[in-house]
């Protein structure tokens, strides 16, 4: 009898102690997930950064990347003195990464990186992040990846661009590219009529939306309401379902 007491008073001595267990964990958790609010101050200033040698870019923390085809690589950052320091630029893996400091959250930043480079395989634009190629870009093959509300525009001369949005992004080219392949869901959105596409490929999901000139060939597929426009008289290929639908303009 008294084993039994025992270990029906440990039993509920547990059950007292676990919600405060649980409570400081998730304090704990809480307080590791805390960002610093950096605001924007002091003078706006340019920074000059010496990289090696890179094929892809990645750009996040809502800055905006200005890029230029130069055979002259350089890397130049325009934003406030209280937050120049907080910016991280760095080449690994190939790839050009523009980031922040993990803890920080910048706050109505104005935030530009000025990139010269004579090729890319790819570029990745994260998190608000803009990216402008208004200067021209004229190469074999690009892939551009968006995601989570960033924004792209440019002129481009291509052989093959493969187009990569979700998260509400939204990109509007122009320009010509023979083989235009474009992936989006989660409500993003591709306006593309001043591309002129040989052969077209659009795969759009989640409400997404999608402009596109084709001359000779395009393969529309949508879902969940997505809606393909497109202008030319290519051979059409069309899958939809989920109330998509693909529209010809006049």
């Amino acid at each position: 009898m008294d084993i039994k007491l025992n270990f029906n008073n440990n039993k509920n001595m547990k059950k007292r102690i676990l919600p405060f267990i649980i409570l400081f964990i998730a304090a704990f958790a809480l307080s590791s997930c805390i960002l610093n609010v950096v605001e924007p101050g002091g003078e706006y200033i340019s920074k000059e950064y010496h990289v090696r040698s890179f094929e892809n870019i990645s750009v996040s923390a809502g800055m905006e990347l200005l890029l230029t085809q130069d055979s002259a690589i350089s890397v130049r950052v325009e934003t406030y003195e209280s937050l120049i320091d907080q910016i991280n630029v760095k080449v690994a893996n190939n790839t050009l990464f523009l980031t922040k400091d993990v803890d920080i959250l910048f706050k109505n930043t104005r935030i530009k990186v000025f990139v010269n480079a004579a090729y890319l395989d790819k570029i990745e634009v994260l998190s608000g992040s803009k990216l402008n190629i208004t200067s021209g870009w004229v190469t074999n093959e690009l892939e551009i990846d968006m995601s989570s509300g960033s924004s792209g525009t440019g002129s481009l001369a291509l052989n093959e661009l493969n187009l990569k949005l979700n998260s509400g992004s939204y990109a509007k080219f122009f320009g010509a590219a023979n083989e235009l392949s474009i992936e989006a869901s989660g409500g993003s959105s591709f306006r593309g009529l001043g591309i002129n596409v040989l052969n077209g490929r659009a795969d759009l999901s989640s409400g997404s939306y999608a402009e596109i000139n084709a001359s000779e060939t395009l393969f529309a597929k949508g879902t969940d309401g997505s809606i393909i426009r497109y202008k030319g008289n290519p051979e059409l290929i069309i899958n939809t379902s989920s109330g998509a639908s693909v529209i010809k303009l006049p």
